[in-house]
């Protein structure tokens, strides 16, 4: 878990772009969030890595003939527009 998340998420506007995706849709898989990234499908998964690791973004697996891990903003989170997610200590 990142405990010093000054800056993580305010100043990489990746990281804003792929929590402004998820507060659009509730759930993306990597290649989804890529589609609208300008970024590689690893770079984006850094990112989502590190969103994850500071407690904002969740797993939901759906089933399909594998499994297909999508990743949502947390439940506790709840941010929108107007109130923008805050990194977890």
């Amino acid at each position: 878990m990142i405990t010093d998340g000054e800056g993580f998420y305010e100043n990489d506007p990746v990281r804003q772009q792929i929590v402004a995706l998820l507060i659009d849709k509730e759930s993306m898989n990597v290649s989804q969030i890529a589609e609208h990234i300008p970024m590689s499908r690893p770079t984006v998964s850094y990112h989502i890595n590190i969103l994850k690791q500071a407690g904002l973004l969740q797993v939901q697996k759906k089933e399909q003939r594998c499994t297909t891990v999508c990743w949502r903003l947390r439940d506790s989170t709840k941010p929108n527009r107007q109130n923008p997610v805050r990194p977890t200590s």
